[in-house]
């Protein structure tokens, strides 16, 4: 910790530096949003270009908002969107932001508004618009994470697992951020059901290219969810048999403070005591909380604050299908706190200081039931995470870039595993073999257009990672490079190099059966992770409004960690972690497609990825390259979704993947009990070479219809909605993962057929 403190007083001593040297232009910063003037939902990747004695260029991003540094006085706005375009006239005025209409027919119209700063738009980026959240069909729920798995080069688990894999990366490697505080899990149910409640979520980016220099500490990729500043409601009410929940705001009568509150909570635990404890049906209990604070402390200041806790509860009683009478209790709980002071000094530059704290805790308990005299000893597995740290972010626009720059101090503490039994617990184990680390980085990055046709964004992060448990440090510096090109209105390419560093990892079996998330850091036996990424993207728009996206990409990694024995899933403490995994390297490759059309009526998007994931270890598959378990060579989505009025609307979503690669032991691993839901198979073939085989292709169609309705009573104004959803609509029994129970291999599957149904009000 010697370090910390020099590190923090060199970070504020550079940005009171960056203050001084800001050169002081009389301009304003324009912020405005660009919204359909039908359904006032905000728009997308709308270019706006901006006349005045000079010209300047933007793009709307996912809350539709955009910024741009004009001189006070007339200006010409012109507007392109799906090849229309539309031009207005302003006056542009110091700190007096502006919402643009846009109408497909009409001319457009502007309306001034109250607004806030958003993050500049990122051309190889994936950001979720909130009009296209709110037509996937996820069980009545608005999930961002089931909109991004749609897309290209984003790939789900299985269900029974966790996480994103981005271009044939592990979930560990994308560093998943809530307003810049980093949650460790993601998902409920194991990834039925993402974290990320939509309500108060402002937009989801989802960064898989070229990474900004800002960001730091995964192989793969970024996603970076912002939540609301404030709602455009007071409160709201979504009930659902499975899933329901609250949100609802409180604010000043200056409007100046907002206090944003939003909780869900699942029913499914109720609905198991139908079938009774004994049973065996699963029993599964998750809630997540939401506090969010925003305070306009002056013109140039904002204060923002957020809360996040979630728990999840999965419960399995073993007694009516298993020779043993056990009962299993998986535990895994979030907290993520962040506070972020942006100040405004001048238009040209604004500083953000942030600070936060994350912790996560997986604990998992094996009780048995038996009669006393055959009563073994119970067994809780315990693991967890605590990190902590503050980050500095300058943003200085000047006549010839954009300059981003800043820095970040971090200390995270893990504890991999505890094996604590019931004959003889021993908690102190908790504090011998606890892993820590203190990462420290600045950064830089600058942007420029040159001339009306290039677009240069370069950047270079470095850091020093100081290991307690290590005794060689780490220092880096990773560059970071993209440039694109506008070949003509219609076609633009866009080559991209990246280089990234990840301190720690996440430890899984190759199978990947059960979520134990052990977490360790870099050692002197195993360094630190590294991936080098080069991206090309061509997207072309058609003259009929077809969007069409192109993108290949080569990555490769260094100093993976993965288990000497690929049946492995736990080690006690008694054991050297370190001897019981191996580093090796790994490679992934592929090309991806998107295709998007939308009209007035209707929206859809095709997306195909072809693609390769493998890894190689000195030991494991005698030293020959094996597939990864999530390598799926096709991955195809299908969404489509029709409007019948700005009331009803009703959207479907198709997935097609081929399945996980798995690995059968020679010894097969006999299993103690026969889960709900499995199948026989008839033949396994060679049960020799690591993930050789392959679990039968997933595919699952969902469907969902939406009605809404305004009401007034009593001058009260409220929005009523009942959503119908159908989950794994033909009920196709998904594989999980193939075991060995009785002389016989079983298939076990996934969910069936599940019908939903919500109703939401509003006012």
């Amino acid at each position: 910790m010697s370090s910390f403190y020099p590190t923090i007083l060199f970070l504020l001593g550079f940005s009171i530096l960056s203050i001084s040297s800001t050169s002081a232009q009389e301009k304003a910063t324009v912020e405005g949003k660009v919204l359909d003037q039908l359904s006032k939902q905000p728009l997308f990747n709308v270019k706006v270009t901006a006349i005045q004695s000079d010209t300047l260029k933007t793009a709307t991003d996912l809350s539709g908002s955009f910024t741009l540094p004009l001189r006070e006085g007339p200006a010409t706005i012109l507007l392109s969107y799906e090849r229309m375009s539309r031009t207005t006239q302003v006056v542009i005025r110091k700190d007096l932001p502006l919402t643009l209409l846009f109408d497909r027919q009409k001319e457009l119209k502007t309306v001034e508004v109250k607004g806030q700063k958003d993050s500049p738009f990122h051309t190889q980026s994936i950001a979720i618009e909130r009009a296209v959240l709110q037509r996937i069909p996820t069980m009545g729920i608005q999930d961002p994470i089931k909109a991004l798995q749609i897309l290209p080069g984003v790939k789900p688990g299985q269900e029974g697992t966790t996480g994103l894999h981005v271009r044939g990366g592990s979930p560990d490697q994308t560093i998943t951020l809530l307003d810049d505080a980093r949650l460790y899990n993601i998902s409920h149910f194991w990834g039925f059901v993402s974290s990320y409640n939509e309500d108060i979520i402002e937009r989801t980016t989802l960064f898989k290219g070229d990474i900004p220099a800002h960001y730091g500490g995964g192989l793969s990729s970024v996603l970076s969810t912002k939540s609301r500043d404030s709602l455009d409601y007071r409160f709201k009410l979504n009930l659902n048999p499975i899933l329901s929940s609250f949100s609802g705001q409180l604010k000043s009568p200056n409007e100046k403070h907002h206090l944003i509150m939003a909780g869900r909570r699942s029913f499914t635990d109720v609905l198991a005591l139908i079938g009774g404890e004994g049973s065996g049906a699963p029993n599964f209990l998750f809630y997540d909380v939401n506090l969010k604070s925003h305070s306009k402390l002056s013109s140039k200041t904002t204060w923002r604050n957020h809360l996040f806790l979630s728990r999840d509860r999965f419960l399995q009683h073993s007694g009516n299908f298993s020779y043993s009478d056990h009962r299993y209790s998986l535990n895994w709980t979030n907290m993520a706190v962040s506070s972020q002071w942006q100040h405004q000094f001048t238009d040209e530059h604004t500083l953000n200081l942030k600070a936060y704290y994350s912790a996560y805790q997986n604990d998992i308990l094996v009780e048995d039931l038996s009669p006393e005299e055959e009563r073994g000893p119970d067994r809780d597995i315990r693991s967890n995470i605590r990190d902590y740290g503050v980050q500095i972010d300058n943003t200085i626009q000047t006549t010839w870039g954009n300059i981003q720059v800043g820095g970040s101090v971090a200390h995270q503490e893990l504890l991999p595993q505890v094996n604590t039994f019931s004959e003889n617990p021993n908690d102190s184990l908790a504090e011998e073999y606890s892993l820590s680390l203190l990462n420290s980085a600045l950064y830089v990055n600058y942007s420029k257009s040159i001339g009306e046709k290039i677009s240069l964004s370069a950047g270079l992060r470095g850091g020093y990672l100081h290991y307690f448990d290590k005794e060689e440090n780490d220092l880096y510096l990773l560059p970071r490079v993209s440039l694109k090109y506008q070949v003509n209105e219609q076609l633009s390419i866009a080559p991209s190099y990246s280089q990234m560093v990840q301190p720690f990892q996440q430890l899984n079996n190759l199978n990947g059966r059960l979520p134990l998330d052990t977490w360790v850091t870099a050692t002197d036996l195993h360094p630190t992770a590294k991936a080098t990424q080069y991206a090309l993207d061509l997207q072309y728009q058609s003259p009929k409004k077809w969007e069409v996206t192109l993108s290949g990409y080569y990555k490769e990694m260094e100093n993976l960690l993965a288990y000497k024995d690929p049946g492995n899933t736990m080690f006690g403490f008694q054991e050297n972690w370190q001897e019981l995994v191996e580093t090796g390297t790994g490679t992934a490759y592929g090309a991806e497609i998107l295709l998007k059309k939308e009209s007035k009526k209707w929206m859809g998007m095709l997306g195909y990825t072809l693609s390769w994931s493998n890894r190689q270890f000195p030991t494991l598959n005698n030293g020959n390259t094996f597939p990864y378990t999530f390598d799926r060579r096709h991955d195809l989505s299908l969404f489509g979704a029709y409007n019948f009025n700005k009331d009803k609307q009703i959207s479907f979503n198709f997935v097609y993947f081929t399945g996980s690669a798995f690995t059968i032991q020679d010894s097969k691993q006999l299993t103690a009990s026969l889960m709900p839901g499995a199948s026989p198979l008839e033949s396994i073939g060679n049960v020799g070479g690591i993930n050789r085989h392959r679990l039968p292709a997933y595919h699952r169609m969902d469907i969902s219809y939406q009605s809404k309705k305004l009401r007034q009573r009593n001058g009260q104004e409220s929005l009523r909605t009942w959503s119908f959803s159908l989950y794994n609509l033909y009920s196709n029994p998904n594989p999980l993962y193939i075991y060995y129970y009785n002389n016989q291999y079983w298939k076990q599957s996934g969910f069936p057929l599940i019908p939903m149904v919500s109703y939401i009000v509003q006012f």
